[in-house]
């Protein structure tokens, strides 16, 4: 699942039931590029370039050295916004330890009831895909021996419980991505502020 640009949102958040969270994190990160900007700008303008000139090379190169990093700091600042203003993939079976145990921590308002771990659940997921597609080989590719009337309309009735299974885990699986991505923006976004007290 990817990121969602500004002008897909609208229609993300009829299934995305955390994409006004994830642009009001966004409309933050864009408020904290043009701070990093304009100090940028006011550092450049006010520097007093003409009086380099007049400096001994110990004090134009400590200037100099100081105002390089500086620079450099700022465009890091605005690198990782753009980080999180572009946005980046995310997938269930990719999530980083931290979003596992996030999801782990609030599973009972997260995973199906059954379940108290996100590993146990992409289990069970990777269990009932396994067997929908087992079953949909079955029906759908020529036996050796073909199958009687009653025995192809047991495998079908137990595809279409499987594949019923299927989709609902898709459909938890569509949610915990969301909610995992918003809790990865938050990350990003809380580690550039700790920036602005280093």
């Amino acid at each position: 699942m990817a990121d969602g640009s500004e002008s897909a949102a609208p229609a993300a958040s009829s299934t995305d039931e955390f994409a006004a969270q994830k642009a009001s994190i966004r409309d933050t990160a864009k408020w904290m590029a043009t701070a990093y900007a304009v100090v940028a700008a006011v550092v450049i303008a006010g520097t007093p370039f003409s009086g380099l000139g007049m400096l001994d090379g110990t004090h134009l190169a400590i200037t100099l050295v100081a105002g390089g990093i500086s620079v450099i700091c700022i465009l890091i600042a605005i690198n990782s916004i753009l980080g999180i203003l572009i946005g980046s993939y995310a997938f269930v079976s990719s999530l980083d330890q931290a979003a596992k145990d996030f999801i782990d921590t609030n599973a009972k308002d997260v995973l199906p009831v059954q379940f108290d771990r996100l590993d146990d659940f992409l289990a069970n997921r990777t269990a009932v895909r396994n067997e929908t597609v087992t079953l949909w080989r079955v029906l759908t590719t020529d036996q050796a021996s073909p199958l009687s009337g009653e025995e192809r309309q047991k495998v079908e009735a137990n595809y279409q419980i499987y594949l019923d299974r299927s989709d609902e885990a898709e459909r938890n699986v569509a949610r915990i991505v969301s909610l995992a991505h918003l809790f990865l923006l938050r990350n990003r976004l809380a580690k550039i502020r700790r920036l602005w007290y280093c």
